[in-house]
């Protein structure tokens, strides 16, 4: 049996104002950092040890990574960044309150865009501001690559050579491999796992969600290491 440990980053800023943030680099709240630290503590009292760590580019899930490592106490392992990783970008919606959006488009049509597969929100023009062609840690991108809102379907195609160069072939080489980012594209990464079968669901903050994998890494079992703070798992 082969084990993957998928981390949601602790509570951001955003997270605590009600906020779409998808892109957009807010940092951990204090309750956040706690949560980072309780998770590297959750990972440390499971005798978890780690060959590899893979992280999103964005600093809520950097700084979860960093601190869920400290209170580990073990030697950390090998890291790399990868903006495949980062949330699914909410377009439009970025930075908005729940509340805001709601007034603008429809309580209806957001949740729509939340939670359907295929249509995306309203994208960002090129010239917004909030358009990742102006943040200079993407400028090594192919423009076709920057997202400017993104479906759920859309989210795990931007996955898929995440999966297929880097995690499935760690995966497959036995090593024990963390990956710290977001809610929607770690979801994302257990239905590739699981095949494209698996309904959405939604992850806490911070929780670790040990990932049993079987022969030919297929999906075998999803189980958070706090279940006094888990949500529903399909």
């Amino acid at each position: 049996m082969t084990h993957l440990v998928l981390l949601r980053h602790g509570e951001s800023q955003f997270n605590q104002e009600g906020r779409f943030a998808g892109w957009r680099d807010v940092d951990l709240t204090p309750l956040g950092r706690q949560q980072a630290r309780q998770a590297g503590r959750l990972m440390a009292g499971a005798g978890m040890e780690l060959d590899l760590a893979f992280v999103s580019c964005l600093q809520r899930a950097r700084r979860s990574l960093e601190l869920a490592l400290l209170a580990m106490e073990r030697p950390a392992p090998p890291q790399a960044a990868s903006w495949r990783l980062n949330e699914r970008h909410c377009g439009a919606l970025e930075g908005l309150a729940q509340e805001e959006a709601h007034a603008l488009y429809g309580a209806e049509v957001v949740e729509a865009w939340r939670n359907g597969l295929e249509t995306p929100p309203p994208p960002l023009t090129p010239s917004d501001p909030r358009h990742p062609a102006h943040d200079p840690r993407y400028a090594g991108l192919a423009a076709g690559d920057l997202p400017a809102g993104e479906s759920l379907r859309q989210v795990l195609s931007r996955l898929q050579p995440f999966w297929e160069q880097d995690l499935r072939p760690s995966l497959a080489q036995g090593q024990r491999v963390l990956v710290v980012g977001h809610g929607v594209c770690l979801w994302g990464l257990t239905r590739l796992l699981a095949g494209h079968g698996l309904p959405r669901f939604r992850m806490p903050n911070a929780n670790p969600l040990l990932v049993s994998l079987g022969p030919r890494l297929a999906l075998a079992g999803l189980r958070y290491l706090d279940p006094g703070r888990a949500l529903p798992l399909p």
